[in-house]
């Protein structure tokens, strides 16, 4: 069951396949995609697939990607430490977490990111310029984070004594190359290299205070990475920062780590963290993947550079039993980590469907698809529909979709941020009535927990506009049990 924004790359890449742009809405030229390589791939994916839904298939199809930054785990952690049961077991660990399993079922693009990055890892451990700034600047049209991976790059291909300036030449000739080709043609399509999604992010869309995304990502990384040792943001904060830091500075100390760049997870980690912490974004689960990576090779090659450095310059009694608790410790932190729930009160042996299941922000996609097919027995494709949430519902819905939260419309931009006093929290993508007045749409489809502070307190809007349905959610999400849909009284 894919992520509900998932269905947003869906609906550009479907577009496209069928002939009508990559656009959001068919005649519109909006940058509305915000990983552009992965909706390429979902086209190309839909030529060869053309009889299987593109939901279907892209879930199906990100299973490469997964195994693929399995593989590149396995290759990684192998080059660093050369201990080739070790790099086996942390990649098997990885591949089995039941958390990052159920991310890869969402439909969206982490993995094949977090892929690109761990191959430019490798890559630079290699000493390959070129190879490196090639997968960097994919991975920057994947995810906009990839930009830290230039800066990782010039250092990992600085010397002790001196600048090797003819391989940082090749790796940014690679890195920019690509970028360049795209930001032109990004221009002369969509007429600006930026997506529409970063824009309406910047307004800010989510006005949250500072500090929310910290607690998010120490959270949920956390709960993974620390097997529930404690469930207080700030002392997960300390632990989580001083074990990457702890770990760097080993890494740094052993020059067999040293030489082979061991020390760049912990700098990528460390380098999307002090993004998110800069921008404060609303965190959502599908961007925690790259943070428990670099975090999850940073303790461990961290771990494994101390083991070494003891091994090498320690040979006594006292130095063996120290090896054998580092290395007990080490292998019970991967078991816990792959089968230690992710939330207190789960079984402990279960697939990630079963979490998917039963997770309402998974499940409201049901609803939202049952109104897209509602709306299509009654409207064209010349119907304007607004919605606070236009992931499955706009995929399916056959008009021309209004996003309040102006992700993919123009429009909305001038009425971001929504006023305080119009949403429930900064958290909430509530609908804002100017954007209403101004645009009048024929129908409006939300959650009451987007409009109960705006559309529904106006006396505008009721007189305006009719509730005709209401569609049960299969769980309460947000505190809602329903979503309304509402017609323009003209229609």
């Amino acid at each position: 069951m894919p992520y509900d924004d998932a269905y947003i790359t869906f609906r550009h890449s479907e577009n496209l396949y069928q002939g009508q742009g990559f656009v959001y809405n068919p005649g519109e030229r909006v940058f509305g995609v915000s990983t552009p390589l992965y909706a390429i791939w979902l086209t190309i994916l839909r030529f060869f697939t053309p009889s299987i839904e593109m939901p279907v298939s892209a879930v199906r199809a990100n299973v490469i990607f997964y195994l693929a930054t399995g593989i590149g785990i396995l290759l990684l952690v192998y080059r660093y430490t050369q201990v080739m049961w070790l790099a086996t077991i942390a990649s098997a660990a990885f591949l089995t977490n039941r958390f990052l399993l159920g991310c890869s079922i969402g439909g969206m693009e982490p993995f094949l990111f977090t892929s690109l990055l761990i191959f430019a890892l490798l890559a630079a451990s290699y000493r390959l310029p070129i190879t490196y700034g090639l997968l960097a600047s994919l991975a920057m049209l994947t995810r906009l984070e990839g930009i830290i991976l230039l800066p990782i790059g010039i250092i990992a291909f600085i010397k002790k004594d001196s600048i090797n300036w003819k391989s940082i030449l090749k790796l940014f000739s690679s890195w920019a190359t690509l970028l360049v080709i795209w930001a032109a043609a990004a221009t002369l399509y969509w007429g600006t290299p930026i997506p529409h999604s970063i824009k309406a992010k910047a307004a800010p869309l989510y006005p949250l205070p500072p500090g929310h995304a910290a607690s998010e990502i120490f959270k949920g990384i956390g709960d993974q990475l620390l097997v529930h040792l404690t469930n207080n943001v700030p002392t997960r904060i300390i632990l989580l920062q001083s074990f990457v830091l702890i770990t760097l500075f080993v890494v740094l100390a052993v020059p067999s780590y040293r030489h082979k760049n061991a020390y760049a997870p912990a700098l990528c980690f460390l380098a999307f963290l002090m993004g998110y912490l800069y921008w404060n974004p609303l965190m959502f689960e599908w961007y925690l993947p790259k943070l428990y990576v670099t975090a999850y090779l940073s303790i461990l090659l961290g771990v494994m550079a101390f083991y070494s450095e003891i091994k090498e310059k320690y040979i006594n009694n006292i130095s063996k039993i120290i090896r054998i608790l580092l290395l007990s410790c080490m292998i019970l932190w991967l078991f816990s980590i792959t089968i230690i729930p992710e939330k207190k009160g789960q079984p402990y042996f279960t697939t990630p469907i079963v979490d998917i299941a039963t997770n309402p922000e998974r499940t409201r996609i049901i609803s939202y698809i049952e109104i897209a097919k509602w709306l299509n027995e009654r409207t064209n494709k010349k119907t304007v529909m607004a919605a606070s949430e236009i992931g499955a519902l706009g995929f399916y819905f056959k008009g021309k979709v209004l996003d309040g939260n102006g992700l993919v419309s123009a429009e909305a931009l001038p009425f971001l941020p929504v006023p305080a006093e119009q949403r429930l929290g900064p958290q909430y993508g509530a609908l804002s009535i100017e954007l209403i007045r101004e645009t009048l749409p024929d129908w409006i489809v939300s959650m009451r927990v987007f409009t109960c502070k705006s559309l529904n307190v106006s006396d505008w809007f009721k007189s305006n506009y009719i509730l005709v349905e209401i569609f049960g959610l299969p769980m309460t999400t947000f505190g809602d049990t329903a979503i309304n849909v509402y017609k323009r009284r003209d229609i």
